[in-house]
């Protein structure tokens, strides 16, 4: 078990389905097959009940979430530690709309080169 298997396991059940989940972690679907299914061989029992596209955990499933959470918690609280509070952590999400008229590229290189003159620079 490690650390992104429980990352994946809360993330499929807050999205409801293993593309949706893949998509929003940057994995593939296949990737997030395998770390679901490291958990259920761990564990010994199946965590989600597959219905189409859409996945219902099971009740080994449903017990297991509030230990993922815990321990997700806990890791956070990890990584905290050691920063000077004066430093600005966490994830920073950018969307930007597409745009016809300016290639797709040309606003994230302007994002980019903003986010690189900030004062605390992302790590």
């Amino acid at each position: 078990m490690e650390i992104r298997h429980f990352v994946t396991f809360n993330k499929v059940i807050e999205m409801g389905s293993f593309t949706q989940a893949a998509e929003h972690l940057g994995y593939s679907q296949s990737t997030v097959t395998s770390h679901i299914q490291a958990l259920e061989e761990y564990l010994g029992a199946p965590l989600f009940d597959r219905l189409g596209r859409k996945v219902k955990f099971t009740e080994i499933g449903k017990k297991l979430l509030p230990y993922t959470q815990e321990i997700l918690d806990t890791y956070g609280k990890i990584e905290s530690i050691t920063s000077d509070e004066k430093d600005i952590r966490g994830t920073l999400k950018i969307a930007a709309p597409f745009s016809n008229s300016l290639p797709p590229r040309t606003n994230i290189n302007r994002i980019s080169k903003e986010l690189s003159k900030c004062k605390h620079p992302l790590k």
